[in-house]
């Protein structure tokens, strides 16, 4: 059971998405990929982000979207708005922690508001597209298999992954910066400094 004094593990979660695609942070826990951040609960700061030594804020918990069929078909899939497959609906699992006043958030894509739904009911919610995936622009809902014989992709593979940009996508660099540069202000609405 998830409560102030405890929080539930990486595997917990994976087993309430369908997912084990979730990434450990060392400090405490959080997972990568936005599905939707709830802030619940107080921990010691997140990321960096908060107040100065020993101030007390909010956790933001993040959880991956269910499966879809572009994820089962090994699609790049960031900016496109797909639903959740016939398969990750039943994958999810309702979570079996609770948190005192969440706040939930979406990225506003069909896949994260149906999986908010499924997980925990018709509960109020922000959007958040700065929160939305990486945007792999033309590169977008197709597989390494459909793309492997084109010079825009192997250029776009080649070198740092993080500063390539895909044609009319984002870099890995520009997608964490507008994370990143979202996070200052959520954590000044939810009245932490």
């Amino acid at each position: 059971m998830f409560n102030n004094a405890s929080s539930p593990s990486l595997a917990d979660i994976a087993a309430v998405t369908g997912n084990n695609d979730s990434i450990g942070n060392g400090n405490g826990w959080w997972i990568l990929i936005i599905l939707f951040a709830i802030f619940g609960g107080w921990g010691n700061g997140f990321g960096g982000y908060g107040g100065g030594a020993g101030a007390q804020m909010k956790k933001l918990i993040l959880i991956r979207h269910g499966l879809t069929k572009a994820n089962e078909e090994h699609r790049y899939c960031g900016a496109s708005d797909v639903p959740l497959s016939p398969k990750g609906i039943p994958s999810l699992t309702k979570p079996d922690f609770t948190l005192e006043n969440p706040r939930f958030f979406t990225s506003g894509m069909r896949r994260t508001e149906a999986t908010l739904e499924l997980l925990f009911g018709s509960v109020p919610h922000e959007v958040l597209p700065a929160f939305r995936e990486v945007d792999f622009g033309a590169f977008e809902l197709q597989t390494y298999e459909e793309l492997k014989e084109r010079a825009d992709y192997q250029a776009w593979l080649t070198g740092d992954n993080m500063k390539n940009v895909p044609p009319g996508g984002e870099s890995g660099q520009a997608h964490t910066a507008r994370v990143l540069n979202a996070l200052p202000e959520l954590m000044k609405q939810d009245g932490e400094t």
